[in-house]
């Protein structure tokens, strides 16, 4: 894949804002198990983002790129975690307790950890996919590398890691935001089968709505587990 600089420049912006978008739309209705539907934020703004740790802890990624180059690994990430990371709940807090004990990740992420299927690891993963476009065997070592860091192998080998070598798919985004096609999808990656049940519900069918009702009937959920 070839990209100017005003085409990556673009793609980039469209990743910020959607992610700054999304976050603040969506904040309202964390932790509510429901289908929702809305046309435009129901909280009061200001006309600012909300602040937002899905995309906050990616601007940390960013810094420890610029100090320590491209080059990084799960140890390195695990520096700047207990360092930066000031919360110290849930899988963050355990996290850091872990590796501030010497266990490093993936230990980090597993040991004694009651929220290390947290889906915290792929939604931190946008700025792999921006700091490495067409690339995503770059994509998916950074990925590992920082998902490993507080969740389970199965979380941070899951949706986000399922870019990975393989089969050539097109991007499911075009535009501003879209996706840094070719994306490769090893075919057998946990995930898979639910990016096309999304794909054909929304662009194929025209049916966003009933999307989550029919991954629950398809693949089922873990709710009450």
């Amino acid at each position: 894949m070839i990209l100017n600089r005003s085409e990556y420049r673009d793609k980039v912006l469209g990743c910020w804002m959607g992610k700054n978008i999304g976050g603040t739309l969506g904040a309202p209705f964390e932790w509510h198990r429901q289908v929702n539907s809305v046309t435009f934020y129901t909280q009061d703004l200001g006309g600012e983002p909300l602040p937002n740790d899905d995309l906050d802890i990616q601007l940390l990624w960013l810094v420890a790129l610029e100090e320590r180059g491209i080059e990084i690994d799960a140890q390195v990430l695990s520096e700047y975690w207990t360092l930066y990371v000031t919360p110290h709940w849930s899988e963050y807090g355990t996290g850091k307790i872990n590796m501030r004990a010497g266990l490093p990740p993936p230990l980090s992420g597993t040991f004694g950890n009651d929220y290390k299927d947290s889906c915290g690891a792929f939604i931190r993963s946008e700025i792999w996919a921006c700091i490495a476009p067409g690339a995503p065997a770059v994509l998916t070592v950074t990925q590992v590398n920082q998902g490993a860091l507080v969740v389970g192998a199965s979380l941070y080998d899951g949706p986000a890691g399922t870019i990975i070598p393989g089969t050539v798919i097109a991007s499911f985004g075009s535009g501003t935001g879209g996706l840094f096609a070719p994306v490769e999808i090893r075919p057998d990656a946990a995930g898979v089968g639910l990016l096309f049940i999304i794909h054909d519900e929304h662009f194929v069918n025209h049916r966003p709505l009933p999307i989550q009702r029919n991954l629950h009937q398809r693949v089922g959920h873990r709710a009450n587990d």
